[in-house]
């Protein structure tokens, strides 16, 4: 079967490209609606040429927009971290009058749109900018952006669940797998704590996942997003992502060995084992009977390692005195 492009708002158009309304809004022109009006009024220009179809596509960079003669520029791109609580819903407006993430931004990054969804009661690391085209290529499957989340479920689930879960679970729009799945530790009575990472984004995934594999989802946290982390950031709080997190946004991740054995429960990352070491001279094995070998016996018959003395052999006969000078019997002396 194949797998659905994951779901893009009305207001993301392709990478490299935005809406006009939405452009004049980023600009800070006027509001989106506000902006339909001057584009319908005949009052934007777009390289030269008047447009009153506000759908118009523009290049940011590329294409020149105007608004009752003045060109209008974008900003320089801003990239948001937010801690997404429970209750809220991933929105501009929500039709029942819940709270949005969006009341949890100040004013000037009102224009910002969220890059994929949590939905209302996960929570964790929620991305928003105002940059299309990254933002496109991170939720593209093709790019293989990583998500982390931590989820507590309930009951223990077996290594085998967890094999399940890398290696595939039939939902109702098709198959998903976890890039790894992992028990962290227990967190209640009957209820544990997974690190899951999927390179997907289907709606509400991991709850389904979990939940064909016989463990609900009793809560849902996201950690983290490609190389953005959530770290100690509080619960509706935010703050502007890193440069050296920008630059690792265009970079594909690594790939992460998955983590399915319930030996490894309580390990976030694998553990390498150091390379052996040259044991230092004093930790050298002493030389002769400590090494193995028998230490040799004595000239004089003592037994290694025995106390006192050793006792004196039989006495050797001596032959007759010789002279001075007397070289043995195979010569003459001088006289």
């Amino acid at each position: 079967m194949q797998r659905k492009r994951p779901s893009r708002e009305p207001d993301q158009p392709p990478a490299g490209e935005l809406r006009l309304q939405a452009y004049l809004a980023r600009a800070g022109v006027a509001s989106r609606r506000h902006s339909e009006e001057l584009i319908a009024q005949g009052r934007v220009e777009v390289n030269g040429a008047v447009v009153t179809t506000p759908g118009t596509k523009v290049r940011p960079g590329r294409d020149r927009v105007a608004v009752d003669g003045r060109t209008v520029d974008l900003g320089k791109v801003v990239w948001i971290a937010l801690h997404k609580p429970k209750g809220y819903t991933t929105s501009r407006h929500d039709q029942y009058g819940r709270e949005t993430v969006y009341e949890l931004l100040p004013e000037n990054y009102q224009a910002l749109f969220h890059v994929g969804r949590l939905d209302r009661d996960s929570e964790g690391l929620l991305l928003l900018t105002n940059d299309g085209e990254t933002a496109n290529r991170l939720l593209h499957p093709s790019f293989g952006t990583t998500k982390e989340y931590l989820a507590d479920v309930e009951g223990k689930p077996s290594t085998e669940v967890l094999r399940r879960l890398v290696e595939g679970v039939e939902l109702e729009d098709g198959t998903a797998r976890a890039e790894s799945a992992q028990r962290v530790r227990q967190v209640d009575l009957d209820v544990f704590r997974l690190r899951v990472v999927l390179r997907e984004g289907k709606k509400r995934e991991v709850r389904r996942m979990l939940e064909a594999v016989g463990h609900p989802v009793r809560r849902l946290l996201r950690q983290r997003f490609g190389p953005v982390e959530l770290g100690e950031l509080p619960k509706g709080k935010w703050r502007v992502v890193l440069p050296a997190e920008l630059n690792r946004l265009t970079r594909p991740p690594r790939a992460r060995k998955p983590a399915t054995d319930e030996h490894e429960e309580e390990r976030a990352e694998p553990v390498e084992k150091p390379p052996a070491r040259r044991p230092r001279p004093a930790q050298r094995p002493p030389r002769g009977e400590a090494a193995g070998r028998p230490k040799p016996a004595s000239r004089n018959g003592a037994k290694p390692g025995g106390k006192g003395r050793a006792k004196p052999g039989p006495a050797r006969e001596r032959g007759p005195e010789r002279e001075p000078g007397h070289a043995g019997p195979a010569g003459q002396g001088r006289p």
